[in-house]
């Protein structure tokens, strides 16, 4: 490795270096049921044809209502309820790896290196992206890994090396929108309001392993 006017390794120091890069943006289509116009006020003319319920709507409850969309696929799967949109569901991945030999003397070696990899994305729930893009959740996990070994030749007989590891992991499902309240149906009539869709997990760990 020659570095002009600051340092020459030539047969002493040797590198490598490597990155990939991964973007992803994926169209879906969302179909599902939201509240009709007059079910925004408690009216409910689905339901039994023909009939008509009024049910009063809690205040708490009329703001969330409001920012659902309105039904735009009348003959869709869930009827005057059906709502259909597309929506992006994103990936991006950065990997990228780095090593240095370096030969000290004749009896001592020293080898270094050191990965990342970073994974944001993809979106688990589009659904619910299509009612309000912060309530996102998507994947992410960050990664690190670091290694350090210094090898020295005693004698014909002898050997000495310690090494020094440092790995990094943090794959979890971040929720994009911890302010507003989450709504479910009981009958699972429309679709939630900042629900998840599923189990949110993750997890964080570091292992320094050493050895002499």
């Amino acid at each position: 490795m020659v570095i002009p006017g600051i340092y020459d390794g030539r047969d002493n120091t040797f590198y490598f270096a490597e990155y990939q890069g991964f973007r992803q943006v994926l169209g879906t289509t969302q179909v599902f049921a939201v509240p009709t116009a007059a079910e925004h006020n408690g009216i409910d003319t689905t339901t039994f044809p023909g009939d008509t319920l009024t049910v009063p709507v809690n205040p708490a409850i009329a703001p969330l209502l409001a920012r659902y969309p309105l039904p735009n696929e009348p003959n869709g799967p869930f009827g005057a309820r059906t709502y259909a949109t597309s929506s992006k569901v994103v990936t991006n991945t950065d990997q990228f790896s780095v090593r240095v030999d370096h030969r000290i003397s004749d009896q001592a070696t020293l080898f270094t290196r050191f990965s990342l990899n970073q994974v944001n994305g993809p979106t688990t729930n589009p659904d619910q992206t299509a009612i309000d893009p912060s309530f996102a959740v998507n994947f992410f996990d960050h990664q690190r890994n670091a290694a350090v070994r210094y090898s020295r030749t005693i004698s014909p007989h002898l050997n000495f090396a310690a090494a020094f590891g440092y790995i990094r992991s943090t794959p979890i499902f971040p929720t994009q929108n911890p302010t507003d309240p989450a709504l479910t149906y009981g009958d699972g009539l429309f679709e939630g309001f900042n629900t998840a869709d599923g189990s949110i997990t993750g997890s964080y760990s570091k292992s320094i392993p050493g050895q002499t």
